[in-house]
């Protein structure tokens, strides 16, 4: 089962809760093993997370440390309109077996390296939540600058063409040889720019805060 997971870990059906609490209930040596090495603790999520399966007080133990940090992250945000995503410590303790448990993680997302957060089924619908929420702030403002530059250039390059072909076509000599080859050239700089970028940018905003439906 580890090494079915080690090889899947990145597909959304793959959850690093489920796989741990089925080891856990096996009482099996992989479940020490996974416990000893952490093979997943990259994140303060996934740290979390095993922490909570392999060292079960010392998960406990934060919720009193966190617990005054906790109220008055309540009384702060409890008049803000717009939902105001979980920490991470927050989310593992979400996590129940008995109940739908959502997790998100991505290994290209940009200027983050790798992200991982998880919420309750009910708590993922309430945000919802995306690759995006979970971005770190450095990755998401990267991510929407990148997004303007796609726009930008379309636009540009759009405009710029468009104008060469305009030109081109109202030449008194523009059957000739050369300047087809130039419309030509145009033409096909006028569809990256109506279709390349512009489906950069859907892309790049479906994969990262498209929400995802749960399985």
């Amino acid at each position: 089962m580890r090494k079915e997971f080690h090889q899947n870990w990145a597909y959304r059906n793959y959850k690093l809760t489920a796989y741990l609490e089925r080891l856990r209930l096996w009482e099996c040596n992989e479940f020490e093993i996974e416990c000893s090495r952490k093979t997943f603790a990259f994140t303060d999520f996934t740290k979390l997370v095993y922490e909570r399966f392999c060292q079960p007080k010392v998960f406990n133990n934060r919720s009193l440390d966190l617990k005054g940090s906790t109220v008055n992250k309540t009384v702060l945000t409890e008049h803000i309109s717009t939902p105001v995503l979980p920490d991470p410590y927050s989310q593992v303790v979400q996590y129940n077996p008995q109940r739908t448990y959502v997790e998100l993680n991505s290994h290209f997302a940009l200027f983050c390296g790798i992200i991982w957060c998880g919420f309750d089924a009910t708590e993922y619908q309430r945000l919802q939540a995306s690759i995006g929420s979970c971005l770190c702030p450095s990755g998401r403002i990267g991510t929407y600058i990148i997004m303007v530059i796609c726009g930008v250039l379309a636009a540009l390059i759009v405009f710029a063409n468009t104008t060469v072909i305009v030109v081109f076509s109202r030449a008194e000599n523009n059957r000739s040889t050369q300047v087809i080859y130039k419309m030509s050239m145009a033409v096909a700089d006028l569809l990256v720019g109506l279709f390349v970028f512009p489906a950069s940018i859907v892309t790049i905003y479906i994969n990262l805060f498209g929400q995802r439906q749960l399985l």
